[in-house]
């Protein structure tokens, strides 16, 4: 898979994330799933979770 198609996916579910119905609510509790109640996307975070 192409990096740049990584990338493309990671801002697609991080705006899912954020303008979708979860984001008025309570993240999950399973520490890799925590997202910080700051709207602003690390690239680099998002890079670790898609290559983890």
């Amino acid at each position: 898979m192409l990096k740049q198609d990584v990338h493309a996916m990671g801002r697609e579910a991080a705006r899912i994330m954020l303008e979708g119905p979860l984001a008025t609510q309570q993240p999950p509790a399973h520490p890799m799933c925590r997202v910080p109640p700051v709207a602003r996307i690390d690239p680099r975070a998002v890079e670790a979770v898609a290559l983890a």
